[in-house]
């Protein structure tokens, strides 16, 4: 893998920056993007790529905001790159959220039938696919796409979760989903209270109007 023109300069970036911050990060990925904006979708998923393969986590951050920049352009077929990172690359709860919220959230809803293909992480070893599993709907849920797969199927599929970090990324699924689809959600939650970790359970109410936390905890 060839690695990109500006790397160099990139990793000097990051080693003298006098605040080493998210924001500061960012910037630098803007700066660096302007350099290559006018590259196909494949070349910049192929920067992207060794940067992931570094290990690094403000390389992949970078790697998944310059993913993240060329979303309009793309395809159904983007998915079987975006799952190769999610199974390679996501390591922990941070390099889950910002890459299933950002660009591969926005793919899924954009062909929301890729949906139905997250409950095949549902049972990989790695908790980070797991979460993204749920996490990666959060686009679509809050567009309102109503193709996209039940979020209660991932939700059962995730119930019985043994890592915590699962259990708060499909809680927080059903917490998105609770500010548009209320009372769906609210008879879910009645339904399966007694199946759901507390702490799935507290995360999915969080954002609900304080009398219908009051009686969702009553249960």
């Amino acid at each position: 893998m060839k690695k990109p023109v500006f790397y160099d300069d990139l990793v000097n970036d990051i080693s003298n920056l006098k605040k080493k911050t998210t924001p500061n990060y960012r910037a630098l990925s803007k700066k660096y993007y302007a350099g290559v904006r006018n590259q196909s979708l494949d070349e910049i998923l192929e920067i992207s790529t060794y940067l992931l393969e570094t290990g690094k986590w403000v390389e992949k951050l970078i790697a998944f905001e310059f993913a993240f920049q060329k979303r309009k352009e793309y395809t159904i077929q983007t998915f079987d790159i975006f799952e190769q990172w999610v199974k390679k690359y996501l390591k922990d709860w941070s390099d889950c959220d910002d890459f299933t919220t950002h660009a591969l959230g926005y793919l899924i809803h954009m062909y929301p039938e890729l949906s139905f293909r997250l409950k095949n992480w549902v049972t990989d070893s790695n908790f980070a696919v797991r979460r993204a599993a749920a996490t990666s709907l959060l686009i679509a849920i809050k567009k309102r796409n109503q193709k996209i797969i039940n979020p209660f199927s991932i939700s059962n599929l995730l119930m019985y979760d043994s890592h915590y970090l699962v259990q708060k990324g499909f809680g927080w699924m059903l917490k998105v989903y609770a500010q548009y689809e209320l009372d769906l959600v609210v008879t879910y939650l009645k339904d399966k209270h007694h199946e759901m970790t507390r702490l799935a359970f507290r995360y999915a109410i969080e954002k609900m109007p304080i009398e219908v936390k009051r009686y969702l905890m009553s249960l």
